[in-house]
């Protein structure tokens, strides 16, 4: 799983994941709730991910807030984060941040204004007990699952809001958690599922449109977020004219491969020239707004260039990590250039035609 893992091309260079689910549910672990070989196993995931690529970034396993201590069925949080402590408390420091599922129960009908562990704030009950068991490592919080499910569904549910309500209560609620700022993240429960067990949950009904009590979260003002990603490229090919004429205004190309995560155009992609350009003018490889380069496409630059000084032999045209293109006179005092590589070829191509 690691190595898969770490084979993808991510969207961004912090790389999220989540160990596990629910943990604390018998049948989210194999039939039981077994703490110990959670945090084996979270422990070894952890340090296999980290191993290949110290971007994964590691989050625990969220647990059911409202479970309750059952035996062979269930482990109520509290137990289990108290076992974790008393096995292994070494297990919080293997985590990049932890996953809290914050909903407003028991039963889903709590409101924004509740708190404490069985509401949309449950997430401050999992940081202040973790503190007070030991637990000294700052770990941020990312909301994985929160909301209410709502009547409207495959058969009404009176016993739920109506979506008018909990689209409010949403509202309400990101009210309350945008001013956290050790909150990094939210993402309610569920968007897209309008099938049962979870028609009640999803925010589009069965014709998968949107229930329109929602668009007011879809228009709720949001602080855009601009993650760090890795901008890398590939050198594919280029082309330069065979003879080239000092003072004389050129046009070439070069094809890179984008081989990062960002999207050459959404981001702003201009490589600059390294050379000397006291011997040559040369513009910069750049896309613009309007076309998208995704991670694997290939871009055909075209670039201008010019010889303002002669009586070099050799000149180099170059950017930062793509090969020179070495263009080179006939004489020391020649104002005509080739290409040098473009050279060979073209003899190779003449003489493959009588073949």
């Amino acid at each position: 799983m690691a190595n898969f893992l770490n084979s993808l091309n991510w969207p961004t260079k912090q790389q999220h994941v989540i160990l596990f689910n629910e943990p604390n549910h018998a049948q989210e672990w194999g039939g039981e709730v077994d703490v110990k070989s959670f945090v084996d196993i979270s422990i070894y995931t952890s340090k296999k991910l980290k191993e290949l690529n110290l971007n994964f970034y590691i989050l625990s396993g969220a647990l059911d807030l409202a479970a309750p201590d059952k035996k062979n069925q269930y482990k109520s949080a509290k137990t289990f984060y108290q076992e974790i402590w008393n096995y292994n408390p070494d297990y919080f420091n293997y985590l990049d941040g932890i996953t809290s599922h914050s909903y407003p129960n028991h039963g889903f009908v709590g409101t924004p204004k509740d708190t404490g562990q069985h509401s949309v704030q449950g997430y401050k009950w999992e940081i202040e007990f973790l503190k007070k068991l030991g637990v000294s490592k700052n770990l941020p919080v990312f909301i994985t699952e929160t909301g209410w499910p709502h009547k409207e569904g495959i058969d009404k549910r009176n016993n739920f809001y109506t979506t008018t309500t909990t689209a409010k209560f949403l509202i309400n609620s990101y009210n309350l958690w945008s001013k956290d700022p050790n909150i990094k993240a939210i993402t309610p429960f569920i968007y897209n599922y309008p099938n049962e067990p979870f028609d009640h949950f999803s925010w589009l009904d069965s014709n998968e449109k949107l229930y329109p009590s929602y668009q007011g979260l879809i228009d709720y003002p949001k602080t855009k977020n601009t993650p760090e990603q890795i901008t890398k490229y590939e050198f594919y090919k280029n082309q330069i004219p065979f003879l080239i004429l000092s003072n004389t205004e050129y046009t070439g190309q070069i094809s890179l491969k984008n081989t990062g995560q960002s999207i050459w155009g959404e981001t702003n992609f201009c490589i600059k020239p390294s050379i000397n350009n006291e011997l040559i003018e040369v513009s910069s490889l750049c896309t613009n707004q309007e076309e998208r380069i995704y991670p694997n496409q290939i871009k055909i630059f075209s670039f201008k260039f010019k010889i303002k000084k002669t009586g070099n032999q050799k000149i180099n045209l170059s950017w930062q990590n793509i090969p020179k293109i070495e263009i080179s006179s006939f004489s020391d005092e020649a104002t005509i250039y080739y290409s040098q590589f473009k050279l060979i070829d073209k003899i190779k191509s003449f003489f493959t035609k009588f073949w």
